[in-house]
């Protein structure tokens, strides 16, 4: 029973083989040609949508780069001029202070000492002239030893003023004085050291921005090549 069977198989086998082996038609072959084109149109095309898509991504970069280096740029100028600002108004306070204000304050100091010498000399020369007085007056009276004990304490005050305003005096030149000028003038340093950082800030400021500009601008210039190339590509036959 099986070999007729196998009979019947063999033509089919042989038919089969004689159709693979056979060429194909001209029509198949302009179909494979014709999708193979559009697949290479589709990905050209892909292509160049692509480049100009990373163009304009290229160009927003740039624009977003300058913007942001304009601002870095005038802050970093603020903070030089705040900087010199700042050094002025310390500067013309220590010279104000040295030309102006320490020579004055020691004056009125002096002034004070030369009031209270005066007012000490006055106390004493009113109670000898009450001495003088009283000393013809050989009873002793309750007005005679009230006017005196006043004359007396009048003087003591005197020199306990005197001797107070001296020693405030004495605080102020050697101490207070020299240390409020000390002061400003290290707020003087500290301020042109200020300064400098502000001009070193500036100055990599710049740097940066030209290297960030450099960058993008490459970015950009690279863009438009990898865009001029993809059309290029297109444009072949």
């Amino acid at each position: 029973m099986k070999q007729p069977i196998l009979f019947l198989a063999l033509p089919l086998l042989s038919f089969f083989a004689a159709c693979e082996s056979m060429p194909k038609s001209p029509d198949a072959s302009a179909t494979a040609a014709e999708e193979k084109d559009d697949d290479e149109k589709d990905s050209a095309q892909e292509a160049i949508a692509k480049a100009e898509i990373e163009l304009e991504n290229a160009k927003l970069e740039l624009k977003i780069a300058q913007s942001a280096t304009e601002s870095a740029a005038r802050k970093a100028r603020d903070e030089v001029v705040s900087a010199e600002n700042e050094l002025k108004e310390a500067a013309d306070e220590l010279e104000q202070f040295v030309k102006s204000e320490r020579d004055l304050e020691l004056a009125k100091l002096q002034l004070g000492l030369d009031r209270g010498e005066w007012r000490l000399e006055a106390e004493k020369q009113e109670l000898a002239e009450l001495e003088a007085m009283y000393a013809q007056d050989d009873v002793a009276t309750l007005t005679k030893e009230l006017v005196l004990q006043r004359g007396k304490k009048g003087v003591e005050f005197a020199e306990r003023d005197l001797a107070n305003d001296a020693r405030e005096a004495s605080a102020t030149r050697d101490f207070e004085l020299p240390m409020k000028q000390r002061k400003l003038e290290i707020a003087k340093r500290d301020k042109e050291n200020d300064l400098r950082e502000a001009q070193a800030d500036e100055a990599r400021t710049k740097d940066e921005i030209d290297l960030k500009l450099r960058k993008a601008r490459v970015d950009v210039t690279d863009a438009e090549k990898a865009l001029t190339k993809a059309r290029a590509k297109a444009a072949k036959p």
